[in-house]
């Protein structure tokens, strides 16, 4: 009993559990799949391959559970969060590699040795105003995007259906204050039979 409540204390308090994560994961795809523009196949493809990145994950180094987040579109790995050094870094993208299906890798990683509650308490803040952003914003597609903030850094991923959503998309995140900066990995959706 004290192993079962232990280890939820640890999901409560980490930034990933591969289990949690899967499960939440796994509802949120079943969820999105009627509104998104990719079928349930890739969807869960995605999610399968975020699965072994977890466990990869697990078995390489405790540093990558609780300061890093993997976000997967299309067989693309988005590698956010903080860690102490290059090592740690390069480490952590070897293992992402690891999963079989990985077309790309893309490494956000940054170098921070003192990471901070407070900073971290305010990604989640500006994490929170974009969702609402764009959930909120009837010409987007919110469940074909999916983001980060680290550091205030704004990471997106996805997918948009015209230029008229690309551009609308992009003014609607430049209106969110609090963000420094917007790195952005989307890209035209193509045609999904």
């Amino acid at each position: 009993m004290k192993k079962i409540i232990f280890v939820a204390i640890i999901c409560l308090f980490t930034n990933a559990c591969a289990v949690a994560t899967t499960v939440v994961d796994v509802g949120n795809a079943v969820s999105t799949t009627f509104s998104s523009s990719r079928s349930f196949k890739e969807q869960m493809l995605d999610h399968k391959i975020k699965a072994q990145i977890i466990d990869e994950f697990v078995e390489q180094d405790a540093d990558f559970i609780s300061n890093l987040s993997v976000t997967v579109y299309n067989r693309k790995v988005l590698l956010t969060g903080l860690l102490p050094s290059i090592d740690k870094v390069a480490d952590a993208v070897k293992s992402a590699w690891s999963a079989p299906e990985v077309e790309q890798v893309i490494n956000n990683i940054i170098i921070d040795i003192d990471p901070s509650l407070n900073d971290a308490s305010k990604d989640a803040y500006l994490r929170n105003r974009v969702a609402r952003k764009l959930l909120f914003t009837s010409q987007i597609s919110s469940s074909n995007y999916k983001f980060k903030v680290v550091n205030r850094v704004l990471y997106i991923i996805g997918e948009y259906q015209n230029e008229q959503e690309k551009a609308i998309l992009d003014y609607s995140l430049k209106q969110v204050d609090g963000i420094k900066k917007i790195v952005s990995y989307i890209t035209l959706a193509q045609q999904h039979n």
